[in-house]
């Protein structure tokens, strides 16, 4: 019983639920069962964990009936009241939703064909979707579905005259459309770029030109997720990142915190994206567009933060020298970071502090703590590591690194190309650098052919390197 679908849903009830669900069930409109109360009773003894030796259907039975056991009985017991929890948990959404109560009153009076009741609960619906000049993709769902209940009010009156009902519903349903749309454009491009993937994007480039030549469909929700789509595919355009950052200036209050970390984090990608090109200007314009969502609060949901986020905050904050921010940040925002997460985050940002410190024994020592997990862990700790090892000069140990790691990128297919192209372009101009120490010609050769490429992770630590090579020639 313990493997249960049942038991498995009440474990995730909060106490509170766990209270409303008894009285849910104790309710004859809901439930005609009394046995199901006292089976509830039963397994709200051993609620949370229902780990006990004791927690079993045969004790379970003997808890609700005073006769011989009967698996077939208690399996339709557990079936019935795995749908009254089911039935629950439909009913507390729609109990937290009163576009949804009202809507569905809505249909109902229409199909009665009742006026003055529609009028009224109509007018309370309305009073719910006025949210000023900001609406999102679901804002524009939830005007459509009015409308149309609206428009097939309306025919039931048969009155030849202009309803504006029908219209307001096409509009509200292609403001959501190209809401969505582009949403999931951003998303399916931005996962292209990071893992290899093969999605099919239809009528996307009649949508973009759509929206090109008709900007007043350009809703504000609309608008910056269409700047969002063009970071996206004209990253080189700078026009397009500076009026995203606008359009998010004027909107960010009035945008609902899951749906800002959702565009900003393609906002931030971006600054990444021209970092790793070599524009060391984006580097303070990321670091304050976290500050900024630090500040709202965006970044933490439900006692969570993106372990993404934590790394990457911290490496731009040491990258700008800010030690001591970093250090505060880190230390106070773990506790936000995935338990299964946690200490590989940990022993990363500690290890990227330490290393912008030139403190790189201890960088060394963090990087040695880490274990081998996901892909974003490991592309960041063996680069780092590379840098690690060249600066303590341990060539040997560099050299092992550098063909290891190039194998892994090679065999690695979760790995995006851009990835895997960034990561080995590191990894062929390190060697080259190794070889090419006083020779003073090779290196200003090798410095051209990495302006000119650009596509390679850390450029600027590399070119750096080869800076400092080239002065020592000197």
């Amino acid at each position: 019983m313990q493997q249960s679908k049942l038991v498995g849903i009440l474990q995730k009830f909060s106490k509170k639920d766990l209270k409303s669900l008894h009285d849910y069930l104790c309710s004859p409109f809901f439930n005609k069962n009394p046995d199901l109360v006292v089976f509830f009773t039963y397994l709200k003894k051993h609620y949370p964990d229902f780990d006990k030796a004791s927690f079993s259907k045969e004790n379970a039975f003997s808890f609700i009936y005073q006769e011989d056991y009967n698996e077939k009985k208690i399996g339709y017991l557990m079936s019935d009241l795995l749908k009254m929890v089911e039935g629950y948990l439909v009913q507390k959404q729609l109990d937290e939703n009163p576009f949804e109560q009202n809507l569905k009153l809505l249909l109902t009076y229409k199909d009665w064909k009742l006026e003055k009741p529609f009028k009224s609960t109509l007018r309370e619906i309305e009073k719910y979707l006025q949210k000023g000049d900001f609406q999102d993709a679901k804002g524009y769902y939830q005007s459509f579905l009015v409308e149309e209940i609206k428009n097939l009010f309306f025919d039931q009156q048969q009155k030849r005259t202009y309803d504006e009902s029908l219209q307001i519903a096409i509009d509200n349903l292609d403001f959501y459309y190209l809401s969505q749309k582009l949403k999931y454009s951003c998303e399916i491009i931005n996962r292209q770029n990071i893992l290899t993937a093969n999605y099919e994007l239809k009528l996307f480039n009649e949508i973009l030109e759509f929206l090109r030549t008709n900007p007043q469909s350009q809703k504000p929700y609309i608008a910056i997720y269409y700047q969002i789509l063009q970071t996206l595919i004209d990253s080189g355009n700078e026009e397009h990142f500076e009026c995203l950052k606008e359009l998010l200036k004027d909107y960010t209050p009035l945008i609902g915190k899951e749906e800002a970390r959702h565009m900003y984090h393609y906002t931030i990608n971006y600054c990444i994206q021209q970092l790793n090109k070599g524009d060391a200007q984006y580097l303070r314009e990321a670091f304050e567009l976290y500050k900024i969502i630090l500040d709202n609060e965006v970044l933490v949901q439900e006692e969570k933060m993106d372990h993404r986020n934590y790394k990457n905050i911290t490496s731009i904050a040491c990258l700008l020298g800010e030690f001591e921010w970093a250090e505060t940040f880190t230390n106070e925002y773990i506790p936000y970071i995935e338990k299964n997460l946690r200490h590989n985050a940990l022993m990363y940002n500690m290890a990227q502090l330490h290393f912008h410190q030139k403190d790189f024994n201890k960088a060394h020592h963090y990087l040695s703590q880490m274990e081998r997990s996901e892909v974003f862990y490991d592309l960041g700790s063996r680069s780092l590591l590379l840098k690690v090892y060249y600066e303590l000069n341990e060539l040997k140990a560099l050299q092992s690194l550098l063909n290891s790691f190039r194998i892994y990128l090679k065999r690695n297919r979760i790995i995006s190309d851009y990835q895997r192209e960034i990561y080995l372009n590191l990894i062929k101009y390190l060697k080259e650098l190794i070889r090419s120490k006083g020779q003073t010609e090779k290196l200003k050769e090798m410095k051209q052919a990495i302006m000119e490429n650009k596509n390679i992770a850390t450029l600027e630590w590399l070119l750096s390197k080869v800076n400092q090579e080239i002065l020592a020639t000197v």
